[in-house]
């Protein structure tokens, strides 16, 4: 009722509209989304108004970003809060608000995601993202997107030697290649998709940087890494 903006009867009738009947979405090239609508593809164009960053909840059980980005996509709690911001935007036609969770990229945007969704907010400010944990760092592993970082750490732990570098696009690949050149980096580690966009990126990190190791035969039989611990949680919780 709060986030849409009505009263019962209009939140009852909303929940019908897009939950009644079994819907699918592959509107994934959308520029930004919220957490509560499926938006169509002639939607594309809408413009949406960076409103408010906050605090990523944690512990919030309740809070359905939370229940979404820790149960439903395994990310670990304490790298969640960590990284990820929960971001508050408005559509520019009508003012309605939406929420979702978010990376900082190198242009001071974030990138965005929920269960509908991913974008960036404001718009134009689509970049990579680029987490340090030390200055100096000579390894760096590359990620498509922020799930699959945050998959990363949730799996193996964020190490202190390690930088971490997050396309959020495949159409980053060269700039990202500019930046690892720019930084010097003698280890290389890619988790990119095991799709053709993501084969690709694999093979020109290959050619710029021989020495790179591509880690995706670890999670061979899934699309990234994190529908492959998605998959790990769902075994841990059947033997528990």
């Amino acid at each position: 009722m709060k986030v849409m903006g009505t009263d019962v009867k209009g939140a009852l009738a909303f929940l019908d509209k897009e939950f009644g009947k079994a819907k699918s979405t592959t509107n994934k090239d959308l520029k930004t989304g919220d957490l509560f609508a499926t938006k169509k593809q002639e939607d594309k164009t809408e413009s949406f108004i960076l409103k408010e960053v906050k605090i990523f909840p944690s512990g919030h059980t309740g809070n359905a970003l939370s229940r979404y980005i820790t149960q439903e996509r395994g990310i670990d709690t304490c790298l969640a809060s960590k990284f990820l911001k929960e971001i508050h935007y408005s559509t520019a036609q009508d003012g309605k608000h939406f929420f979702a969770a978010g990376l900082e990229n190198t242009k001071g945007g974030y990138e965005i995601r929920n269960p509908y969704f991913k974008g960036t907010v404001p718009e134009n400010t689509k970049s990579i993202s680029l987490v340090k944990t030390t200055e100096g760092n000579r390894k760096i592993v590359c990620f498509e997107g922020m799930l699959d970082f945050l998959s990363y750490g949730t799996l193996l732990g964020l190490k202190k030697d390690e930088n971490y570098l997050i396309l959020n696009s495949v159409s980053f690949t060269e700039k990202a290649a500019e930046m690892i050149k720019k930084g010097a980096y003698s280890s290389i580690k890619t988790f990119f998709d095991n799709d053709t966009a993501g084969q690709k990126a694999t093979e020109f990190f290959k050619s710029e940087f021989p020495f790179a190791e591509p880690q995706n035969a670890v999670y061979a039989q899934k699309k990234d890494l994190n529908e492959f611990i998605m998959e790990l949680k769902k075994t841990e919780i059947k033997r528990g």
